[in-house]
């Protein structure tokens, strides 16, 4: 077998070793291919919610920002995953908030459109742009109403997200059935 793609450790070894390996594997989670040892394991981490595993992946690398091949960050992935805790232990490691992964969306815009409050409030709290465009020209309030996230568009526009905005389709929150209900 060659020595760049080995079966994956589970990540349940970063308890008690950060690092036991420092060969690259490949194993794909969601159709992601992941190359990076510590960074495969971080964003595991981050998908799951292991917020302990994370710190001392952290601990040990200190890298918070190598992206995946859709260009997401681990500040993607947990946010996606509603991971507030995760969210909030990768900004204060400085993980840029305003990161864009391939299509162009920020950590904000997965928090909002999963629907995670928490996420949303977390990323907020450390200066998210609430108004950021991704690919489609739409920011985080769009994308939460796009999805039917009441709860998420609702702490955007606490926060001051600007409810008239319209993306490249000149469609804004109020065309979506979330914007008619607010």
């Amino acid at each position: 077998m060659n020595d760049t793609h080995r079966s994956a450790p589970s990540v349940a070894g970063c308890f008690t070793s950060p690092c036991p390996n420092t060969h690259v594997y490949s194993f794909t989670v969601s159709h992601t291919t992941y190359k990076h040892t510590a960074s495969r394991r971080l964003f595991e981490a981050c998908r799951l919610g292991l917020t302990t595993c994370a710190e001392l992946i952290l601990a040990a690398e200190r890298e918070t920002a190598v992206p995946d091949d859709l260009g997401r960050t681990p500040l993607h992935i947990a946010a996606l995953n509603g991971h507030a805790e995760c969210v909030s232990l990768l900004l204060k490691k400085l993980a840029p908030v305003d990161a864009k992964d391939s299509m162009e969306q920020t950590a904000l815009h997965c928090a909002a459109a999963n629907g995670s409050v928490d996420a949303v409030e977390a990323l907020i709290a450390h200066q998210a742009d609430g108004e950021a465009r991704d690919g489609g020209g739409a920011t985080p309030l769009i994308a939460a109403a796009k999805a039917n996230q009441l709860a998420t568009a609702t702490a955007l526009m606490n926060n001051g997200a600007n409810i008239n905005a319209h993306n490249r389709m000149h469609k804004c929150v109020a065309v979506h059935p979330v914007g008619r209900g607010i």
